[in-house]
């Protein structure tokens, strides 16, 4: 029988809740505003793109309760943190983005 396919904003979802009912605060806020994740063969990648996160997150206490509540859930990965610079993200116009959060086209008029 094929595996089934694992979605990682599920999986990073369930790690999310995991840390926040574990008392995991502090890796919990952090991780919380993060959302560019990705599963790359058995490797969980999170991108942070904010360097202060990116240090607080690769601390060995927090590192470490962030691998344990992967285990703790089952989820047997190498957790990954990557950091990667918001300039490093394409840049999106503000129409653009709003057209993307509205769901319709909008136009800006200056």
């Amino acid at each position: 029988m094929p595996k089934k396919a694992v979605n990682c904003r599920s999986v990073w979802g369930k790690v999310l809740l995991g840390l926040r009912n574990n008392n995991i605060i502090n890796v919990h806020s952090i991780c919380i505003e993060i959302s560019d994740v990705a599963i790359v063969e058995n490797d969980f990648v999170i991108n942070v793109h904010k360097s202060i996160n990116y240090e607080i997150l690769k601390k060995q206490q927090n590192y470490g309760d962030l691998v344990d509540t992967f285990i703790k859930l089952g989820y047997n990965y190498n957790v990954v943190i990557n950091f990667t610079p918001d300039s490093a993200l394409p840049k999106m116009d503000k129409a653009k983005k709003i057209a993307e959060i509205l769901g319709c086209k909008v136009e800006i008029k200056k």
